[in-house]
């Protein structure tokens, strides 16, 4: 059992509670389990499941196998897959071998995961036969998990000799640059056996649960849903995006799967409400990626057993801070710090603001990662040496979050102080957005914000031309395509002959924020609804993207849709149609009013007859009219 001090506070800031945990390896934890509980289930994903004594075995001739390769320690290893079995397994083989993963998403443009690749250096990448085609040519060694595997079977299944320690590095995970280029967040075994092991007692898991995984495996999230419940003995089960995204069948694996945990941003919580979840009262909510509204959390205490308000950065393995958010009224805590993990407010000084007052928000102690790979001097900006720690290797890492500590010493998230910001869950630096907008032929400057608007918020970009030649917004899209993922890829594009400027001649960013951008969206050939049909299903349109006068041309992810809003564009649809298209349907069809016309038209006529028809077309006509 740990040996805990109990957490406190001081005029310099707020102390989580300071506890002796193993210096161990992370998978250490993992084998432990394995050792404990050979034959529960550890993983699950679509009909397939592993149990712990298997997973263990498959991961160590995976390690085994690398090791041959020239894999030990600290060395870098891409896992090129999605959410599966064999990403587990994959995972455990590469730092059983003495290596760190390095996920990459199979999602990301080429240009970008080869970046990724040559920047990190890694001699290996796993990945399997659906996603040969996307592994950028380079002269890393590739371990296919398909085509590999006899020869990987052939290794011994004993857990192999590998002397690494807690300071060793354990995985390097890509985040979104303001450079212009993504950098790579290092993470140590000891930083992530501090969170399994706060995690473990709050929000806390043990062998009885079962956590539904939804989160990406480039996203840091996926690390709580990996490492957390098998250091438990917990059961994992993995979804799809094509489950993950689909509020319908969200709900589905939640229900059929006796679901106990789930962590999730506060934008796939929302889209489960809205897809009529009726909750479940065993399940414990966890809130993670971006900022958690009070409303949401009204409406989930009603749902689940509790909901946990969870804060961190990548840079800081996870989570930092933590709060158990009850229903009420005013402000939403992000709480305490976790375990051996110390926050302080402080003002441009690096001083303590007084307490209740604004400041930037740092974080200290044992979850604080190694740095940026290969990048000092970002390094140094970042990770700064602790002001109030005699230990002079202690550091502190510059969030670029604004708080505040509340009376009762928790710990209110006010905003982001820089350019970054987090979009359903998505941490994007908006500065790489400008970069690759300015890399256009035709334009001059980009200014990238999110909006302020209520409800579903976007990513709007501004920007000046050359010449009196002006890209169209499907232009901007297909040219950010070849270099940003889909999340990064602003929802509206906006010509502007000069951009706002505040009196110190800066760019007047909170102008733009609020700035009517939807009146000055580029729309070309707008063909107003005329039939009873495309009313309705631009009156849905507006509701939806907050958008007057939708033509029936407009696509609707270039007016700012994004795969969460079309889900809640499906069920709109067949609730007030009466019908049952799927969210596949939706996305499919053309995503134009036209486009949906003809699919809800083609809909009615499979499901109902002439006179069932006539009547629905009928109750349309006297609803629009």
């Amino acid at each position: 059992m740990n040996n805990c001090a109990v957490n406190n506070q001081n005029e310099k800031g707020q102390s989580g509670r300071i506890c002796k945990y193993p210096l161990m390896p992370a998978h250490r934890l993992f084998e432990n389990q394995a050792e404990k509980f050979p034959d529960c289930i550890a993983a699950y994903y679509e009909n397939e499941k592993i149990s712990y004594s298997e997973l263990n075995s498959k991961s160590n001739q995976v390690a085994r196998y690398l090791q041959k390769l020239g894999v030990s320690y600290e060395v870098p290893v891409g896992i090129l897959m999605e959410r599966s079995i064999d990403v587990i397994i994959a995972i455990l083989g590469v730092l059983k071998a003495g290596g760190a993963y390095i996920p990459l998403e199979p999602a990301y443009p080429k240009e970008r995961l080869n970046y990724m690749i040559n920047d990190s250096k890694m001699p290996v990448l796993i990945t399997k036969s659906s996603f040969l085609d996307i592994v950028p040519d380079s002269n890393v060694t590739v371990v296919n998990m398909d085509l590999d595997w006899e020869r990987i079977s052939k290794e011994s299944k004993e857990n192999p000799d590998c002397n690494i320690n807690y300071d060793n590095l354990v995985y390097i995970i890509y985040t979104s640059g303001s450079t212009g280029t993504p950098k790579g967040v290092e993470i140590s075994h000891g930083a992530l056996v501090n969170l399994i092991h706060s995690m473990l007692k709050e929000p806390g898991m043990t062998c009885e649960d079962r956590l539904l995984s939804v989160s990406a495996l480039s996203f840091d999230m996926s690390v709580f849903d990996i490492f957390v419940p098998l250091s438990a003995g917990a059961s994992i089960i993995m979804v799809g995006d094509c489950i993950a995204k689909n509020g319908t069948k969200l709900i589905q694996a939640l229900e059929e799967n006796s679901i106990t945990v789930m962590q999730a941003t506060p934008s796939t919580w929302r889209m489960l409400l809205e897809s009529g979840w009726k909750g479940n009262k065993q399940l414990k909510i966890l809130c993670g990626g971006e900022a958690l509204p009070r409303e949401l959390v009204n409406q989930l205490n009603e749902k689940g057993a509790v909901v946990w308000n969870m804060y961190g950065l990548t840079e800081l393995t996870v989570y930092s801070v933590i709060s158990k958010v009850t229903s009420g009224d005013g402000p939403v805590p992000i709480g305490y710090p976790i375990d051996n993990t110390q926050a302080y407010i402080l003002d441009e000084d690096l001083k303590p603001v007084p307490f209740g007052e604004v400041g930037e928000l740092y974080i200290g102690g044992d979850g604080v990662g190694r740095g940026y790979f290969g990048k000092p001097e970002l390094t140094s900006e970042k990770y700064i040496q602790n002001p109030f720690s005699d230990n002079q290797s202690d550091r502190i890492c510059k969030t670029g979050d604004l708080a505040r500590f509340l009376p009762d010493g928790s710990i209110e998230y006010l905003g982001r102080a820089d350019f970054q910001i987090k979009l359903r869950g998505f941490r994007i630096e908006l500065g790489e957005i400008e970069s690759a907008i300015e890399k256009h032929p035709w334009v001059q400057q980009a200014v990238v914000v999110k909006d302020n608007g209520e409800g579903d918020q976007h990513i709007v970009a501004y920007f000046r031309t050359k010449s009196e030649q002006v890209p169209s917004s499907e232009d901007m899209r297909s040219f950010l395509k070849n270099t940003l993922p889909d999340y990064m890829i602003p929802s509206f594009f906006v010509q502007i002959d000069e951009f706002p400027l505040t009196p110190n001649g800066k760019v007047d960013r909170k102008s733009l924020q609020n700035f009517d951008y939807k009146l000055d969206v580029q729309r070309d050939g707008y063909v107003a609804p005329s039939t009873s049909l495309e009313k309705e299903v631009a009156k849905i349109w507006s509701d939806l993207l907050k958008i007057d006068d939708i033509g029936i041309y407009d696509n609707f992810m270039e007016l700012g849709g994004h795969s969460l809003l079309a889900n809640r564009l499906t069920l709109r649809i067949n609730d007030t149609f009466g019908i049952k298209l799927s969210l596949m349907e939706v996305l499919t069809s053309g995503l134009t009013v036209a486009d949906m016309v003809k699919l809800i038209e083609n809909k009615f006529l499979e499901e109902t007859d002439n006179k069932d028809l006539e009547a629905i077309l009928e109750e349309v006509e006297r609803t629009v009219g």
